[in-house]
């Protein structure tokens, strides 16, 4: 506001999203999968950091998902991996907290 504009700096999260969106249109398999199984490894050290002992089944499973979702391309699949890996994180979110 110091040269007496009221616009802002364009932010390049919008060209990031926007990119997003086109590749999700056309059903790039390569980067769902990517975006899944990075969630997963999210999810995965959260609960690892955080979920103590009761947590350690979980952290497995969803590592092993991870893995997998690397290997699927079809939306189908990664929704399932993503779907089973939701139901055992949030069985442990209680501990999170």
């Amino acid at each position: 506001m110091a040269d007496g504009r009221r616009d802002r700096v364009p932010s390049k999260n919008v060209l990031v999203r926007m990119r997003q969106h086109r590749v999700a249109a056309i059903g790039a398999g390569d980067v769902a999968a990517a975006f899944v199984a990075g969630k997963l490894r999210n999810q995965r050290t959260l609960l690892r950091r955080h979920g103590g002992e009761a947590a350690r089944g979980a952290v497995a499973q969803i590592a092993q998902l991870a893995v997998t979702a690397e290997g699927k391309r079809d939306a189908a699949s990664l929704l399932g991996i993503e779907g089973t890996a939701a139901r055992l994180y949030f069985e442990h979110y209680g501990g999170l907290l």
